[in-house]
């Protein structure tokens, strides 16, 4: 198999999502080893309030020239909200750097991993399965699972911060 991997910085403007729910899921695991890629893509991200739209435009982009065989504005929108939440969740300092990678595993799934500094995740359970009161904007992890995302995360072992990984099933079978 090979291998692409690209590095870069760039910036957007940020956007609001919405969405009814569908399957997913959500656990406090460690993240599994999986195959290796097709196509990976490695890069960093201000943590800023562009910083959703920002991912959510690299993404899109990524996943169009590799053609891949799944939704790709849903994927796209749910880097944007795994971004959104570690910029305003994680305490990274402002204008503070998180590392992105994407990557289409052989099976053509989806792994977004989004790694931010703070190490800890206390409520993980809570905001994935947290599901709007009528009236109420649906938002943040609760979308990403709404979008058919399986999000997981895990603490690194030296502490030194964590990783929160969004697995997304491709639309269509592969030939």
């Amino acid at each position: 198999m090979s291998s692409r991997v690209n590095d870069g910085d760039a910036t957007a403007v940020s956007h609001a999502v919405g969405g009814h729910c569908r399957s997913g899921s959500a656990a406090v695991i460690q993240l599994p080893l999986r195959d290796d890629p097709v196509y990976c893509w490695r890069g960093t991200l201000e943590a800023n309030a562009l910083a959703g739209g920002n991912a959510r435009l690299r993404i899109r982009t990524r996943l169009t020239v590799w053609n891949w065989c799944g939704d790709i504005e849903q994927a796209s929108q749910i880097a944007a909200l795994l971004v959104e939440n570690a910029v305003r969740h994680s305490g990274i300092p402002r204008y503070g750097r998180l590392r992105i990678c994407l990557a289409v595993l052989g099976t053509n799934e989806l792994t977004v991993d989004v790694m931010d500094p703070h190490p800890h995740f206390p409520g993980f359970e809570e905001a994935v399965m947290w599901e709007p009161r009528p009236g109420e904007t649906p938002r943040g992890l609760y979308l990403a699972r709404c979008y058919g995302a399986q999000v997981t995360y895990r603490s690194a072992e030296d502490g030194s911060g964590k990783t929160v990984q969004a697995l997304i099933k491709p639309t269509v079978e592969s030939a």
